[in-house]
């Protein structure tokens, strides 16, 4: 009878056992949403999301916020109805997955408003404006504006060593199947969309900002009015001032090559006196032919910028050529980006042509004789880069 009683409780025991394990499995399988009713939880991005203590202490207030402390990525793209997305349109939706996977949609985010950056590491611009946007991110509350950014096309591990190498911090979601950037019809960058509480694209910003209270007038009027008025444009500068192409000698055939003597060309400059390149003969001289257009000659604008105004005054001769484009808008663009350096517009492409360039920007380093001593395809990453080249190739 005791053998048997240890039995029975033996039996008994085993079945409680089992009991319990079916009542803490039985929610496996159900609909319940994760992460309780908001994505990420009540507090989603640890306790201190965007900065130590954005709105008041009290992260993100009552909104969900998808952690972006490393890189999202795209999911879809609510299908676009064909006509490019303008100012008063309701903004497309699209989805994506936050660092720890969970799927948040631009429609989420309805009740505030959106600052919506489209970006990429290989955009001179972009990278300009980036002190810009990170200073947006640290300044304005989450619970007032949510900033989201988009990386055009590129891989994730690219987007993120560049985001460390530049110290900024604001989120990022990569688009690596440029899904988003297709149905928005982004093709030039930067370019940044400002959606309001109702989802309604309220102002297009094409190209970078200029400055931190560019972006911040942008987001008060909103807030405050519902809509933005963008200031009268200024006048146009007067291209009359450009220096033209007015004639190039015809190419033999061949490509220039290192070694070969550099094809002159005829130009008028800014004050109508006629030049020549040959007229430049016994000072080395560096050409880039370039176009406002090409975002890798947009990359390297500033350095060229930072070389012009460092050597001026010393043996270097430096010109830029324009590739067949307009005065007007080489003129305009100069204006714009405040740019100084030296440009000879070559609208009908004849020097473009007789150099052989096809590509932009392209670089040719001419030394006192007219000798081409070396020709960079590709644009420059620094200052340095150039000063290099230079170094290696004259004696100053």
């Amino acid at each position: 009878m005791a053998i048997n009683n240890r039995l029975k409780i033996i039996v008994v025991a085993l079945l409680a056992a089992m009991l319990a394990m079916g009542i803490a499995t039985g929610n496996i399988g159900s609909e319940a949403a994760p992460n309780g009713d908001e994505p990420n939880g009540v507090v989603p991005n640890g306790d201190e999301p965007n900065g130590d203590e954005p709105n008041g202490g009290e992260p993100n207030g009552d909104y969900a916020q998808p952690d972006l402390s490393s890189l999202g990525l795209i999911v879809d793209c609510e299908e676009s109805t064909g006509a490019e997305p303008a100012a008063g349109d309701l903004a497309l939706d699209f989805r994506f997955q936050d660092a720890v996977g969970t799927t948040f949609s631009l429609s989420d985010f309805r009740g505030r408003l959106v600052m919506l950056n489209f970006w990429g590491t290989w955009c001179g611009y972009c990278e300009m404006e980036m002190p810009y946007i990170q200073q947006t991110y640290e300044e304005w509350p989450s619970d007032e504006v949510v900033l989201l950014t988009i990386d055009k096309g590129e891989e994730p591990a690219t987007v993120a060593e560049f985001m460390q190498e530049q110290g900024v911090s604001f989120p990022v979601v990569v688009d690596r199947e440029r899904k988003v950037v297709t149905q928005y019809q982004v093709d030039g960058i930067p370019r940044t969309f400002f959606i309001d509480e109702d989802g309604i694209i309220q102002y297009i910003k094409i190209g970078r900002f200029h400055s931190y209270e560019h972006i911040e007038d942008v987001l008060n009027q909103i807030i405050t009015t519902g809509s933005y008025v963008e200031e009268p444009d200024e006048p146009e500068p007067d291209s009359a001032g450009m220096a033209v192409i007015t004639s190039c000698p015809e190419n033999p055939g061949d490509s220039l090559e290192v070694g070969d003597l550099a094809l002159d060309f005829q130009f008028q400059d800014a004050s109508d006196q006629a030049l020549s390149l040959s007229d430049f003969r016994g000072k080395p001289v560096i050409l880039g032919f370039w176009a406002t257009w090409c975002p890798y000659c947009q990359r390297q604008l500033p350095y060229l910028q930072q070389l012009y105004d460092e050597w001026q005054g010393t043996e270097l001769v430096m010109l830029t050529i324009s590739k067949g484009e307009e005065p007007a808008t080489v003129a305009t663009f100069m204006q714009d980006e405040e740019l100084s350096f030296p440009v000879v517009v070559d609208s009908a492409q004849k020097a473009s042509s007789q150099y052989g360039v096809s590509g932009v920007p392209t670089t040719f380093f001419i030394d006192e004789d007219g000798i081409i001593q070396f020709i960079r395809v590709g644009y420059f990453h620094s200052l340095k880069d150039i000063e290099d080249i230079l170094n290696q190739l004259f004696d100053w």
